[in-house]
């Protein structure tokens, strides 16, 4: 590793615009993301309501949950290309949360983010199947599949949890390495094992592009994702010092949900057919033109069709 410069704390405008932007995507995402779940609800047919539990509980986890820690509470702000954190928001003026303790809960929160999705997968899986299919999983199947997912997806949030340096090590680590910094602020740092954390961005790397390319979730994961994780691969690998990549990389992270929820919308023919009739509506009744249109979508489905062949 190429030997860094001092690391010089963030401007305080630049802080100030970070922070700023935060707010505007918190407010605009939950704007999104209620939106988005009227829209599940209204329509979603009936037969399919397991399959609408399953992407409000996407929306809930990935919506509420990861937009709010990240944009309002957390706010974290990074020291790249040392493997560091510290934080603006909520957690450090009202809660004074240990920094470590904050990332861990961030990490775990948005690792929760993909077994909801494999969920969606597994019951639409379910739902092309004829009963008597041999691809058919059983119920045992099913749950065994899915606490081993959620499991799997868990350990990123153990596994950051046991990457911090000790105290003293940090203490040694960060020696005449950061500017501009208060005692006070050095002391609620959070500094991780770098070797350790290059290899937790390689395997998290690698979840992200296996979910990208096995459930199809949509371009979104790799824009709001992995682009953002490949960014601090390469600053903590080759020690790129640029301390406006990582905000930038933490704002694309941020947008993830309101980009979601755009995508799953107009991918979607269901939902996109039914907005559609809904501003028909309110078109030919503002004309004065009466007429009858169907209040639900035409498709009765949100997956694709197959043609069953029965011998």
């Amino acid at each position: 590793m190429a030997t860094l410069s001092l690391i010089n704390k963030h401007d305080s405008s630049v802080i100030s615009v970070y922070v700023t932007v935060n707010y505007i995507i918190t407010a605009l995402s939950l704007f999104i993301d209620i939106a988005v779940i009227l829209i599940i609800y209204r329509f979603t047919p009936a037969s399919s309501k397991g399959y609408r539990n399953h992407l409000v509980t996407v929306m809930v986890i990935i919506g509420v949950s990861s937009t709010l820690y990240l944009c309002f509470f957390f706010q974290p702000l990074s020291t790249a290309p040392l493997p560091c954190i510290y934080t603006q928001g909520v957690i450090k003026s009202l809660l004074n949360l240990d920094t470590h303790w904050a990332f861990t809960i961030f990490v775990t929160i948005v690792a929760l983010n993909a077994p909801p999705l494999v969920n969606c997968f597994i019951y639409r899986h379910q739902c092309l199947l004829l009963p008597a299919s041999r691809y058919r999983l059983s119920n045992r199947s099913i749950i065994f599949l899915t606490l081993f997912i959620y499991i799997y997806f868990l350990s990123h949030g153990i596994g950051v949890y046991f990457m911090r340096y000790d105290a003293s090590i940090q203490d040694a680590y960060l020696n005449n390495k950061l500017r501009g910094f208060s005692m006070m602020e050095m002391r609620s740092i959070a500094c991780y094992n770098t070797d350790r954390f290059i290899v937790f961005f390689q395997v998290t790397c690698v979840t992200c592009g296996s979910c990208l390319l096995f459930l199809c979730a949509s371009g979104m994961m790799a824009a709001n994702i992995i682009c953002p994780l490949v960014l601090f691969f390469v600053q903590f690998s080759f020690s790129l010092n640029n301390d406006i990549l990582p905000l930038i990389a933490l704002e694309v992270t941020s947008a993830y949900s309101a980009t979601f929820g755009i995508l799953l919308i107009a991918m979607t023919n269901t939902y996109r057919s039914g907005i559609i009739s809904i501003i028909s509506k309110r078109r030919l009744i503002g004309g004065g033109i009466t007429l009858v249109l169907p209040s639900t979508p035409f498709s009765t489905i949100s997956i694709r069709e197959h043609s069953w062949t029965y011998r």
